[in-house]
Formats: C-alpha cells, structure tokens, sequence
C-alpha cells in the first residue's frame, strides 16, 4: 500500500524532523499523531486526495474496523480486477463496499452464469461499476445476446471497453439495436459489419439514437439512416450531432425555408454532421455577404458549405501563410476567400508563382484578383501569357485535383 500512496508518504515525512534516523523520527511521530490509514488505503487505489476526501469516514481511522471494506477489496482484488480500477468501483459505485459476506461474490458469479468469462466480468465492471449494484443488469446482458447472436465476439467487446469509460448507456444501446433490426435491417453480417467498422455508434448509443431521432425528424426513414451509419465519419457522435444541429440552424437563421432545409439535410447529412460551421454572423462577416446572397450559395450547391467549416478554414490560412508566406492581414482582407475550395486557391497561387518566376506577370497580385477571377478569365489574363503556360497550368491540375480533375 505504501508504494502506491506517495502524496501520503510525502505529507508525512514534511510533518517531521528529518534531520537524523528518519524511520525512529516517523514512528515517534506516529506514536503521538495516529494516520488515518484510510487515506493511504484510497491513494494506492489511484484516487486523489480531492476524489477520496468526501469518503473519508468520521468516526474510523484503521482499516481492520471497517471489515466490509476489506472484505470487498479482496474479492475484487482476488477476482483479477487492477488496484486502480477497484478504486474506480469505489469512487463510482460505494455501496459495492458496503456488502455483507458473499453479497459481491454472488453477483460476480451471476454474470459468469450467463456465460461471460472471468476476464470479461472483470473489464466490464472496471468500465461500468454500476452493474455490481443492484440486480444484474437486463439491458447489458441483452445487449450482449444480440452482439454474440449476430456474430461479434466477446474479445472484441472487451477491446472496445478498454478504450471507453462508464459513459456507455447499455438502455440506449438496446434501444439502438432494437431501432436498427425493427427497421428490416435483418443481414446479420451486415449488422455485424457495421458495429465492428464502426463502434462509436454503439457505444456511443445516447447520442446514436438522439441522431436517429433528429433524422427521423427531418423526414429520413430508417432504412435511409441505416444508410447513414454505414458511411459513418470517424468522430465521435455527440459531435456529428452538434455539427447536423449546428448547421441545421444556421439554415433556420438565413431564413431558409423549412421544406428547404429539410431537403438539404436529408441530400447532405453527411455533410453538415462531418463540418463545424462557423455562427452565423461570423460567417456572414468572413464572406461579406447578406443571408439572401447565403441562401442562393447553398441553393446553387449545398456542397459549398464545407468550405465554410473552422477546420477548413484554418487550414486556407494556414498554407497561405506557411507555403505562400502571406500575411494575416492579406488573408484577413479577402473573407470572401472562404468561398472557394482550397484545390481552386493552391491551384490559382502554385500557377501564378510559376509565372512570377518566369518573369512574364508582376509581383504584387492582391489574392482577391488572383482568386476570385473565373478560370477562363484567369486562364486568357495570365496564364497564356507563356507559351508553356497551358501545360504547367494542365499539369498542376491533375496533381492538386488527381481522379476529381475533369
């Protein structure tokens, strides 16, 4: 216990006099000052002072008193499960410690009675203390029916636990399951498939089915959202739900209409879930234009609105001022630079630096000439001015747009 409790040890021995024999010092120090061994008890359970402080008892200061505790320690301890997740149970499920002789060793083996291993006992209730508490867990175990019905193996569940905390909701997780097969969706390998390529979505199931309901709101059937999930972004989904929020009100806010909006996410969803788009007053600003002229953009190609996205964006200034040693202030005076996709804007600079080179264009060239120029304007004001112009032009075209060139 000691080798795991150093905050303890530290405050102690400062508590001293450390000049001569420090173990005599200590012992006589404790002699007259009893420890409360509670608190190095907790510590090398990997709890902070902070986490371990409210369970501190009032009336207790040695171990031996409190027998369930021990108890309870050395079953978890016993039964394989790591000092640092036992102190997790305890932070997050107390009552666990509380239970009279044979209560936690009964309830460890119900779950191994429904066919879990001891390994995987042992990393669910390091995840998810609650499970100890109470009657065992009906959503749980029904989840897992369903993942080992379909085809999923335990040693995968028990990887994906490891990487996830207790927030996993095994009710929504059912719910979610339950949504996806009552939809038709019944290829179990497919199901399977699904869940392995993407895990997030289950084990992310609160959020998972607040998408299916955002979905369903906007006239999506379930099958068609099935569709969805299989084309799944790698992020998590409490954030693809605040991205498709995020941008269906921003829609609402430049007074689109409600059939509009509608059809734009059910075209896009993908879309608007995988950007953070900027508020709309930002964005308003940075592109130097009125919501109606907002309106005809994503009218005309709801597709533009990635280039809308913070990620996007900083990513134009970011290769503008390292590539293109551009000052903010440049990049800063053209907002209507967030309207072109960056292939279009590495394409206009990468050509016209060739020319500067070549001597035949002036240096100087402000980015909004440069950029916002259509491209047979572009085309017929500078880069046929060298004869190889054209053949540069081509062939940057096809390394900056490469399948997408046409």
């Amino acid at each position: 216990m000691s080798r795991h409790s150093h905050h303890f040890l530290g405050e102690l021995i400062r508590k001293v006099n450390t000049e001569g024999d420090i173990a005599l010092a200590i012992t006589r120090f404790i002699c007259y000052h009893p420890i409360n061994e509670f608190e190095p008890f907790f510590e090398s359970l990997g709890l902070k002072p902070c986490e371990y402080s409210p369970f501190l008892p009032r009336k207790l200061m040695f171990l031996a008193d409190d027998e369930f505790l021990l108890e309870n320690y050395r079953i978890l301890a016993t039964y394989g499960i790591e000092r640092n997740s036992i102190g997790i149970i305890y932070r997050d499920a107390t009552e666990v410690f509380r239970y009279g002789k044979g209560v936690l060793s009964a309830k460890l083996s119900a779950y191994e009675e429904l066919g879990f291993s001891t390994s995987f006992v042992a990393r669910v209730v390091s995840c998810f203390p609650y499970l100890l508490t109470g009657e065992v867990n009906i959503d749980f175990v029904r989840v897992m029916e369903i993942l080992k019905r379909i085809g999923i193996d335990f040693q995968w569940i028990e990887d994906q636990l490891s990487e996830r905390n207790s927030s996993c909701n095994w009710k929504q997780s059912l719910l979610l399951l339950k949504s996806i097969t009552n939809a038709g969706y019944s290829d179990e390998k497919k199901l399977s498939q699904l869940l392995i390529e993407h895990p997030e979505i289950l084990f992310g199931a609160e959020q998972s089915v607040l998408l299916i309901g955002v979905l369903l709101k906007t006239g999506f059937a379930m099958a068609e959202i099935v569709s969805i999930l299989q084309q799944f972004p790698k992020m998590e989904v409490g954030k693809f739900v605040s991205n498709l929020r995020q941008g269906i009100h921003m829609l609402d806010e430049i007074k689109m209409e409600p059939c509009e909006i509608a059809e734009i996410v059910h075209s896009h969803a993908l879309l608007l879930g995988s950007c953070t788009l900027k508020k709309t007053k930002t964005l308003l600003y940075r592109l130097n234009i009125g919501k109606k002229r907002l309106r005809e953009l994503i009218r005309e190609d709801p597709r533009t609105m990635k280039n809308w996205s913070k990620d996007v964006t900083a990513m134009k200034i970011d290769f503008l001022v390292k590539e293109f040693g551009y000052s903010i202030s440049c990049v800063v005076g053209f907002p209507s630079l967030l309207n072109f996709k960056v292939e279009r804007i590495k394409l206009r600079l990468l050509m016209y630096g060739w020319l500067k080179d070549e001597g035949v264009v002036k240096p100087g060239l402000s980015l909004s000439n440069m950029i916002a120029a259509s491209d047979s304007v572009f085309f017929g004001r500078y880069v046929e001015k060298h004869r190889r112009g054209p053949e540069v032009w081509q062939d940057l075209r096809n390394k900056i747009y490469g399948d997408d060139n046409v």
